[in-house]
């Protein structure tokens, strides 16, 4: 029989009696209760049960033209039983089939559950069910696609509804969410886990009960009252078997071997069942999982991003309990049975977890020598960690909330085995102590940790109380909670308290805008963790970041020479501070021993070898990293020469690389900048920049690289300006020193450098003439990278009724969203009117707003993906009030795979030249096939800003095949949207070169169209793309006009380069293309041929050139009377995602 076998008119003669009399014991025509015939004695159950289904097709509720499976069969003790599950066009229907059982006594029974076919066929696309399902599930955090499939479910009239199910993982827990596939709606949610009551203690029963006269007992259940006992649902149970979930699983590692809980059995037990411990502990680690990912620590952020295992009766009996590594980041957690059980004090059980948070933030970050300071931090934080989720059980009991593992320590007097408490004892420990460092322990054996953690407990404590007294009980916990597990991400491998404390602080200022800061310092400065001069982290523009131009340097395995990367310091100034930023990959970081030596010699250790199993490090010594040694040595005296950092692989079995690093100095006379003036047009503007999550699960971050291509030293500053916030006093700045032909790589800058978060724009002043600027904001997922390259610059437009800033490109709909972006550059207030126009110029919707100075503002266009659906349209901006100087931008971004390209703001203010014949060029349009399955297309735009005509374009094909002329009739205000313009318009199914586009009615095509393009490729979801912008000949370069500089070059394992010559003058050109490396060295050249009007590209590996990471191209036309636009094509090799590189 076929997988699908249509049952229409059959056939096969039962009891025709026996068939009648069935029929009028089942009136229903849609649901049918069991009924039972007679079967032929010589017929297998199987055949039986199929020629039953056959011979009853007419009477189905779904009717004869019915979709069945094949049947999955199951055997009972009495029958054999078959499932034929129904289809509608190849949707599996949830609920819906004929189930048969063939009974031992030679009857069969049937019931019938069946649908009919919708009346109309579904037209919900599976990316618009995609949307929609994420938006729901926003609710219940950020979220993973797993899969998309098409199914029936069978509604209440009998009709077999079509739906999208959209399988999402939150966190470790996986949800099918069911979208109409006729409306497109959400129509219900079903978790794909299960539950089951169970009796805990939700907190301590001492803390619960406030009876302090409560003992263990030997574990007797009359020691406890029943008000100590909660009943609760146990959720993320895989259905059967020992508790496992997907935050817990329940183990039996260790003696005693006790007899598990089955989550099919009831586990409403009490304290005397070993059970018990089971229950209590999957409770809570599973819940205080969960309240992390409500903290937003899910998706890529997530902590503890697996099923922890945990042996509630372990370590042979004994009073004591661990969290044990097992590889990096990960571990399990064991609880003793001496004394009171562990695994029923809630407080020891969270006290373990948070060890366990901890390393799965900084893998064995938090390991070292029971003095060390970070064996300190991280029993402090566990001991807070168990405050903080008894706080609110402490505050309705009326219990001491400072005193933890109450229950813990009540086994004495009386029979508990392996007690080690004296009676009358209280508190494991407590949070409201009064040590400061000065009562730290600089030495002794096991246990020191847990004394010297009462001084960071403490001070968190502190932190805690003062945010739940000013924002409630709920709201300040989580406040607080979400504030000091963020100031975990980014610690180095055994962070100090100080470096804690800084980071604390700094978390604070991202998260809250410093709301906890007061405390903060209060509490670490009264313990002398920090001087009361550290607590302000701001970048105000005292320091000087000068950077090295080594990039991805591998370092070799087991090596005792290991690497040496330099940077020159050409400022000869007294340097009062020095700070080392390092950016490191290795499997293991504690195998790298780091050592910086200054000019004069002097070395000082930044990391010694220490075993440690985490991952990578990047870390600013002296900032947020303590150094193994102080870097005092190193100030005082004058910083200009070489700086050298050597990274030595002391073990052998992986190799990692450098990425970067740098230094920043505080030099003599440098003094924090506290106002900004006003800026003047020499400035470099980078428009937007931003480290920020975004919409379905994505995190943009801006890499920002600075090239100097004079011949002497540049100096200045960057500031960066957080969205919405006036530019005249809110602002972070660094200074820069470039020495000539050296190019700067700053990833993720917005945070490494200024030490900001969330969006905003940067501004560089000084030396600017020499510099060349690039910024790529993109989402990094563990299949690559996708995102845009953003232009610095742009036009500027002002009170001036012929300024008006043009944005075309734009898309809001089921596959792409548009946000507008506007950044004031002056330093001057105004007020600026939008405009939305569809294809036609027709008005979609306006808007007007005022801007502040230096403001920057990004808004979504149409109301984002939730609001009206428009394919194809453009937006208007001018300033209308005020002496504002503002650029525009859009950010159109793929719903699918977040790849997003950067649409400038476009005023085309360049005279014509003669004779006036200036047209558009597009320098690369593709319809083919490129590297790694990648399938390219190129989408243009043309916006005719003139009289209404003809506007012609010409395709010139880059194997020199004869060029190919389209025209389109454009209305005065009229968009063309043309999407494949190779396919769509000329009819190739393959083909590469170049487009010109010239308006038959104008003078200059170049003042009277605005040209854009979009060259995509479809990805696994989605599509991946670059911008590519119309350019004229006023930009490309002759002999004369000097070389051009491409910036933002990688060609390695990750990327892929493409370089690119357009001629555009109609006279061939010979262009020298050069590769230089970080440093301005010569890694390779070549000399190009470029035919009139033609294109050339070639991939940079295949002609030769080696590998090279924040290279540099440069440009020259050395022969010949063409003129030529060069360009560079960088793609990531894993998502094809390309990004432009133009001059």
């Amino acid at each position: 029989m076929d997988t699908v076998t249509r049952f229409l008119v059959s056939l096969i003669a039962l009891s025709a009696l026996a068939l009648n009399a069935a029929a009028q014991r089942d009136p229903s025509p849609r649901h049918r209760d069991a009924w039972s015939v007679p079967i032929p004695a010589s017929s297998s159950p199987r055949e039986a049960a199929t020629r039953l289904l056959s011979h009853s097709s007419k009477s189905l509720a779904a009717g004869s033209a019915i979709e069945l499976g094949e049947p999955a069969e199951r055997r009972s003790l009495t029958a054999s039983h078959f499932f034929f599950p129904q289809t509608i066009g190849g949707a599996r229907v949830l609920n819906g089939g004929v189930a048969i059982s063939v009974h031992s006594d030679g009857t069969a029974s049937m019931h019938d559950r069946t649908g009919r076919a919708p009346a109309d066929a579904p037209h919900v696309e599976k990316r618009v069910a995609i949307i929609a399902a994420s938006e729901a599930a926003r609710s219940l955090g950020p979220s993973e696609l797993e899969g998309v499939e098409l199914v029936a479910w069978i509604d209440d009239v009998g009709v077999a509804r079509i739906y999208h199910r959209v399988t999402l993982q939150v966190g470790l827990r996986g949800y099918a969410i069911f979208v109409s596939a006729e409306s497109g709606r959400v129509a219900w949610i079903d978790p794909l886990f299960a539950t089951a009551r169970a009796r805990v203690f939700d907190a301590n029963p001492v803390t619960s009960t406030n009876d302090a006269t409560l003992l263990d007992g030997d574990d007797a259940a009359t020691s406890v009252p029943d008000r100590a006992y909660s009943t609760v649902d146990l959720a993320g149970l895989s259905g059967s078997g020992p508790l496992s979930g997907p935050h817990a699983t329940i183990v039996d590692l260790e003696i005693p071997a006790t007899a598990p809980a089955d989550q099919g059995s009831s586990l409403e037990l009490t304290r005397d069942r070993d059970e018990f411990e089971e229950v209590n502990a999957y409770f809570q680690v599973d819940r205080a999982q969960t309240y992390l990912r409500e903290l937003g620590f899910d998706g890529e952020k997530e902590i503890i991003p697996y099923s922890i295992e945990i042996d509630p009766h372990a370590s042979a009996g004994f009073d004591e309990s661990s969290y044990r590594y097992t590889t990096a980041g990960r571990g399990r957690l064991f609880f003793g049975d001496g004394g009171v059980d562990d695994a029923e004090d809630a407080d020891i059980i969270l006290h373990e977890l948070a060890h366990a948070i901890q390393d799965s933030i900084v893998p064995s970050g938090f390991t070292g020598p029971s003095a060390g300071e970070a064996r300190a931090l991280g029993e402090g934080f566990a001991d807070y960690w168990a405050f903080s989720a008894s706080w609110a059980a402490s505050r309705t009991s009326g219990r001491d909330p400072y005193c933890i593992g109450d229950w813990d320590a009540r086994c004495a007097p009386g029979p508990s085995a392996q007690c080690g408490y004296e009676p009358g004892t209280n508190c494991l420990r407590r949070v409201d102590g009064t040590k400061t460092m000065a009562d730290y322990l600089r030495g002794g054996s096991s246990g020191t940790e847990h004394r010297n953690g009462e001084i960071w407990s403490s001070a968190l404590r502190e932190v805690f109380v003062s945010t739940v007294a000013r924002l409630g009980d709920d709201a300040g916990r989580r406040i607080a909670d979400r504030t000091i597990l963020e100031s975990h991400f980014g610690l180095p491998p055994n962070p100090t308290f100080r470096t804690a404390a800084l980071r604390l602080i700094d978390a604070d200022r991202r998260l809250n805008d410093g709301a906890l800061t007061p405390a903060i310092c209060s509490a670490a400065t009264a313990r002398g963790i920090v001087a009361a001069s550290e607590c302000d982290l701001g970048m105000r523009g005292d320091l000087t970041l000068i950077g090295s131009p080594a990039r991805g340097v591998p370092i070799p395995d087991f090596d005792p020479n290991g690497i040496r990367a330099t940077l020159h310091v050409s400022d000869t100034r007294i340097a009062e501070a020095v700070f080392v930023r390092v950016d490191v990959v290795h499997a293991n970081r504690g195998d790298l021993r780091l050592t910086l030596i200054a000019p004069d010699g002097t070395s000082v250790v930044l990391q010694v070898e220490n075993g440690e199993l985490g991952n990578d490090i990047r870390a600013v010594y002296g900032l947020d990293a303590e150094p193994a040694q102080s870097l005092a040595p190193l100030t005082g005296k004058p910083a200009a020469g070489t700086w050298t950092l050597q990274i030595v692989d002391t073990f052998g079995a992986d190799v990692g690389r450098l990425v970067s690093w740098g230094m920043m100095f505080r030099f003599a006379g440098d003094e924090p900048i506290v106002a900004r003036g006003e800026s003047d047009l020499s400035s470099v503007v980078i428009p937007v920049a931003g480290s920020v999550e975004g919409a379905f699960g994505t995190r943009f971050v801006s890499d920002a690289r600075i090239a100097n291509t004079g011949s002497s030293t540049a100096n200045a500053t960057m500031f960066f300006t957080p969205s919405g916030a006036d530019g005249l006093a809110t602002f972070a700045a660094v200074r820069i020193e470039l020495a000539p032909q050296e190019t700067i790589a700053l990833d993720d800058f917005v945070r490494s450098l200024f030490r900001e978060s969330g969006t905003g724009w940067v501004e560089i002043r000084g030396d600017t003439a020499s510099l060349a600027v690039t910024t790529r904001i993109y989402n990094e997922t563990g299949q690559g990278t996708y995102g845009q390259l953003v232009r610095p610059g742009g036009s500027p437009a002002t009170l001036d009724g012929s300024d008006v800033l043009h944005l075309v490109h734009l898309s809001n709909d089921a596959t792409h969203r548009s946000n507008l972006g506007i950044t004031e550059t002056r330093g001057r207030s105004g007020t600026v009117e939008l405009r939305i126009l569809d294809t036609n110029g027709a008005l979609l919707a306006s808007e007007t707003f005022g801007v502040a100075p230096f403001n920057h503002v990004q808004m979504p266009l149409l109301g984002g993906p939730s609001g009206a659906q428009v394919g194809a349209f453009r937006a208007e901006l001018r300033v209308i009030a005020g002496e504002a100087l503002v650029v525009a931008y859009a950010s159109v971004v793929d719903n699918v795979s977040g790849d997003a390209i950067f649409v400038p703001g476009w005023m085309f203010d360049r005279a014509a030249e003669p004779p006036n014949d200036q047209y558009f060029v597009i320098p690369a349009v593709i319809r083919g096939d490129g590297a790694n399955g990648s399938r390219w297309r190129s989408d243009v735009r043309i916006l005719n800003r003139s009289a209404t005509g003809e506007v012609g374009i010409r395709f010139r094909p880059a194997n020199g095949a004869s060029p190919r002329f389209e025209s389109i009739r454009l209305e005065s205000g009229q968009l063309a949207s043309i999407d494949d313009v190779l396919g769509t318009l000329f009819g190739q199914t393959e083909g590469r070169g170049s487009l010109e586009i010239m308006h038959s009615a104008s003078a200059d095509s170049v003042q009277d169209l605005v040209v854009t393009s979009r060259t995509w490729t479809p990805g696994a979801a989605g599509s991946y793309g670059q911008f590519i912008p119309g350019v004229a000949k006023s930009d490309a370069i002759g002999r004369s006009s000097g070389p051009a500089h491409l910036i933002h070059i990688d060609s390695n394992a990750a990327f892929r380069c493409n370089v690119g010559l357009t001629e555009l003058y109609g006279e061939p050109a010979v262009a020298r293309v050069r590769l230089l490396d970080a440093s301005g060295a010569l890694r390779f050249a070549t000399e190009v041929d470029v035919p009139a009007l033609g294109n050339v590209q070639f991939n940079l590996t295949a002609a030769g050139a080696p590998i090279v990471s924040n290279g540099r191209l440069t440009i020259e036309v050395i022969d010949g009377s063409g003129l030529v636009i060069p360009y560079a094509s960088v793609v990531d090799n894993a998502t094809g995602d390309p990004i432009y590189v133009g001059p």
